[in-house]
């Protein structure tokens, strides 16, 4: 099985390039307000923030996107408001999600099941198990 992890960085930056143009301008304002609103403190957003808390972010993002002189965008006009908020909060639950997901463990071996000689990335005992 080939081990993919190592060029991991490379198809994030090509996926990357793939997304629409409107997605490179508005995200850096959602993960700014991720950023700020979701952390372990902040009660209104464990386990998942309410709707309000949610519709507030979104207009949040909105009012920086439009703040920076970007309303007179092409994109944006073709989203209207009703559908440039539903593609913001889109982003925002993509974002949350993703600051939420339980990271995994680099695996040199590829395997699911750790290193086949015990030890750091494996079972103490052997093998996956136990014998």
């Amino acid at each position: 099985m080939y081990n993919y992890y190592e060029h991991m960085e490379y198809y994030e930056r090509e996926a990357i390039k793939l997304h629409h143009p409107l997605y490179h301008k508005l995200y850096p304002y959602v993960r700014m307000v991720c950023a700020r609103e979701d952390h372990i403190y902040n009660m209104h957003m464990q386990p998942f923030p309410s709707k309000e808390d949610f519709d507030r972010m979104v207009k949040e993002v909105k009012v920086m996107y439009e703040r920076e002189g970007r309303k007179q965008d092409v994109e944006a006009s073709v989203y209207g408001g009703g559908a440039l908020e539903a593609l913001i909060g889109a982003f925002i639950i993509t974002e949350l999600l993703r600051r939420r997901r339980r990271r995994r463990r680099y695996n040199p071996y590829g395997s699911p099941y750790g290193s086949p000689y015990g030890g750091p990335y494996g079972d103490p005992y052997g093998g996956p198990y136990g014998y």
